[in-house]
C-alpha cells in the first residue's frame, strides 16, 4: 500500500475515498491516535499513479480499475473463498486417487 497523505478533515477524506472507489481504486483509511486525523492509502500499488491522476483530474481513465466492493469483501474474508475452493478441489482429487487405488486393488 502506498500513502496518499494525511487528512484532518473526515469529510474531505470520505470524499476522496468515494471518488477513488468510483474510479475502481480501493483505499484504506488508517486512523491515528486521535480519530480526527487519518492517513489514506491506495491498496493496490500499481494504482498509485492513477490515484494521483484522478485527484488532479476526476475524469482520468484508470488503467486497471477493480470492483472495489468485491476487493473489500475479499480483504475482509482474507480470501477465504479462494482457500475453500482450493480445499474442495484438493479433496475431490484425493477422493479420485483413493477410488482408483481401491479399484486397482480389488480388480487386480
Amino acid at each position: 500500500m502506498k500513502s496518499l497523505g494525511s487528512f484532518g478533515n473526515s469529510a474531505e477524506c470520505a470524499e476522496i475515498r468515494d471518488l477513488l472507489a468510483s474510479r475502481g481504486i480501493p483505499t484504506y483509511l488508517a486512523m491515528g491516535y486521535r480519530a480526527s486525523r487519518g492517513a489514506l492509502f491506495v491498496c493496490i500499488n500499481e494504482q498509485f499513479e492513477d490515484a494521483l491522476a484522478v485527484l488532479k483530474n476526476p475524469e482520468h481513465e484508470v488503467a486497471q480499475p477493480v470492483d472495489v466492493a468485491e476487493f473489500e469483501r475479499e480483504a475482509r474474508t482474507g480470501g477465504l473463498g479462494t482457500i475453500l475452493k482450493g480445499s474442495v478441489a484438493l479433496l475431490v482429487f484425493l477422493l479420485v486417487i483413493v477410488g482408483v487405488l481401491l479399484a486397482a486393488h480389488f480388480y487386480a
